[in-house]
């Protein structure tokens, strides 16, 4: 099921409406899921053209809406309402309440980058379709398609919105002042992700009025082209301020399309943390269930290595629809190995490419493992320093203590965060009794005084409290020197986090008290002692409350929960260190195996662990090592006491 965030009557940092202002061109496209057993499409919607933002939480909108399922071009005007973070994170009114009015009261959730691009889509949604928006500001100058770049797209024709047809592809486009030039289009068809290659274009006209760029490359699609042709027809190109990126697609259909200046970057610790949204089709279980599931993401990346084969930190929450389950939303955090071959950066789930400097890339869905679609990635802030003398909360610099998650993840009752800052505190000191003041300094989650456990200049560790009851928290440091700035997220029920998963020791025990490691590796039937955070409300005896909810797994191979709740001699009414016992399951590999912890709404896949037998080279070259990183913004969150192993009587 989805549950809508509203947005009234909870309070949410303002501070960064301002980011949005002006006149920006934009394009939106949903697809709604669930027509039938294979989950084709009920309807499917692109909203683009002119939408002004005021500056101060309000804008105007003028546009088109295609409708793919009703073939009707329509003008649309109208306005809404948006509210910004300092980080540019926030949300704003749906463009689609204006095409119909049951998407009244939707909510896109935004990222805008320090380049005023915006992405997002509507994850928590009362209809259960999939999207993606973005957003650029008109340009200044005239734009143009001069030079080389790399393009991917991904549509589902309306000629039939069934998922046989949904195609995704990728190709590179090289422009003069007035034709663009392809190299052949290659991509697959849906269900059983058919391989395609379409032949390349050439001196293909194309022109620019009032800063957008129009591509007739051929004919409109037709019945007859459905399984011969990727792409076809006139698009709509709008431009990112520098040039070095685009995206639009067909103005009568639901595609959607964006392109990359080449140039050589790649993903690097020093322009961390990326924003990012997208959407894709995933046909990995099509053999199983003769169904599919369209998924919609929004998010963060976090580089931890510099760009050369190196490993990412991903947060993404995610809408995902189809059969049997309907839709649902979770928050999930994974690592993964990146590895780079001829200029392009690749994945688990996408093949990366990165426009001039790094500043903005998109992803291209990995066919072979099952994935159709696209992603869009943009730089996001860098803090360097504090503003004044005050305290100071680096807006992206609050994250869970455990798996370091990026900033939208959202926060869960009890959960341990660390926040990241200047002018913090006066002083260094920690105390594991967890008060409510340390040092000098008051942590207020929603104005309340919540527990403390670290606290210096730099970094406070401390407690989203377990009582919480609303939808959004909102926390400030207080110290000498003042009250700090607001900084807001959203309250979900749990966010699972494996604490030390950031480095190469994740905090995973024998039963002896002695670390899982490459040298003292688990075995298959042992109980372990997992030491995390995140796992939300506790019951009187320190229980935690969802456990038919929690699940975890070894690389895939399901465990034992034997325990989930507080860690001994952790205060049980604050929450902040959890503990869960699990049995290492028959038919988990030899070697590292991911050790991931679901959640009732959350999902971490994070903390690499050895079983049975490791080599020292494989635990070296893993996604766990990484270089520490420079920047303020990047400084990775610790436990400043070590967890004690203490199995609690209920886990025997």
């Amino acid at each position: 099921m989805v549950a809508a965030w509203p947005a009234a009557a909870q309070s949410w940092d303002t501070s960064g409406n301002g980011l949005l202002k002006g006149a920006y061109y934009f394009r939106q496209v949903m697809w709604l899921g669930g027509y039938n057993s294979a989950n084709d499409l009920q309807e499917a919607i692109a909203v683009y053209g002119n939408i002004v933002f005021g500056g101060n939480g309000t804008y105007t909108l003028t546009a088109k809406a295609a409708d793919a399922a009703e073939n009707t071009v329509t003008s649309i005007t109208g306005s809404g309402t948006y509210t910004i973070t300092g980080s540019g994170y926030g949300y704003m009114s749906t463009p689609l309440k204006f095409v119909y009015s049951k998407f009244e009261g939707d909510e896109i959730n935004l990222l805008v980058s320090p380049s005023k691009v915006v992405v997002g889509n509507t994850t928590d949604n009362n209809t259960g379709y999939n999207d993606l928006f973005l957003a650029a500001p008109a340009p200044t100058s005239t734009p143009s398609l001069q030079g080389t770049f790399s393009v991917i797209g991904v549509g589902i024709p309306a000629l039939t919105l069934d998922l046989i047809h949904t195609r995704d592809y990728s190709f590179t486009m090289t422009g003069t002042s007035s034709t663009v030039t392809t190299t052949a289009l290659t991509g697959a068809l849906g269900l059983n992700i058919t391989a395609m290659t379409q032949p390349a274009f050439s001196g293909v006209n194309y022109s620019v009025s009032a800063g957008a760029a129009a591509v007739t490359f051929d004919n409109e699609l037709t019945a007859t082209d459905l399984d011969s042709k990727l792409m076809s027809g006139t698009k709509y190109f709008y431009f990112s301020p520098d040039g070095n990126f685009f995206f639009g697609g067909d103005p009568e259909d639901t595609d959607f399309i964006v392109g990359v200046r080449q140039g050589a970057s790649g993903f690097s610790a020093a322009q961390t943390p990326y924003y990012t949204g997208g959407f894709f089709q995933d046909d990995s279980q099509f053999s199983n269930c003769d169904c599919v599931w369209l998924n919609s993401t929004y998010g963060a990346y976090d580089a931890l290595t510099d760009a050369n084969n190196g490993a990412i930190l991903v947060h993404q929450r995610d809408n995902a629809v189809g059969p049997p389950r309907g839709s649902f939303v979770a928050d999930s955090t994974y690592s993964d190995l990146l590895s780079v071959s001829g200029g392009t950066y690749t994945d688990f789930y996408y093949e990366y490419f990165f426009g001039p400097g790094g500043t903005f890339a998109i992803g291209f869905a990995n066919e072979s493992s099952g994935f159709l679609g696209i992603q869009v990635l943009m730089e996001g802030p860098h803090y360097t320093s504090a503003p004044t003398s005050a305290p100071y909360i680096y807006p992206t610099g609050i994250v869970n203590a455990g798996s370091s998650a990026p900033f939208t993840a959202e926060f869960a009752p009890g959960e341990f965060i660390s926040i990241f800052g200047a002018n913090l505190a006066t002083t260094t000191a920690a105390d594991p009794a967890l008060p409510t003041g340390l040092g000098g300094v008051q942590v207020l989650v929603n104005g309340a005084p919540t527990a403390v456990r670290y606290v210096s200049p730099g970094q406070v560790n401390a407690v989203i409290p377990l009582g919480i009851d609303t939808g959004i928290a909102s926390i400030q440091v207080v110290n000498s020197l003042g009250t700090s700035n607001a900084v807001s997220n959203y309250v979900g029920v749990t966010q699972p986090g494996i604490f030390n998963s950031a480095t190469s020791a994740p905090a995973v025990f024998h039963a002896n008290n002695t670390i899982v490691s490459a040298w003292n590796p688990a075995v298959v039937g042992e109980e372990l002692a997992v030491y995390l955070t995140g796992l939300g409300t506790l019951d009187s005896s320190g229980n935690a409350t969802n456990p038919s909810y929690m699940s975890v797994d070894f690389s895939g191979v399901t465990g034992t929960i034997d325990y989930a709740g507080i860690e001994p001699g952790t205060p049980l009414a604050v929450g902040a260190g959890y503990q869960m016992n699990v049995t290492v399951p028959s038919g988990t590999s030899s070697g590292l195996n991911y050790l991931d912890i679901g959640g009732l709404d959350s999902y971490n896949r994070e903390a690499l662990i050895c079983v049975t037998s490791c080599a020292d080279s494989s635990l070296r070259s893993s996604v766990r090592s990484r270089r520490a990183k420079t920047t303020p913004s990047a400084v990775r969150p610790r436990f400043p006491d070590s967890p004690r192993v203490v199995f609690p009587a209920a886990a025997r």
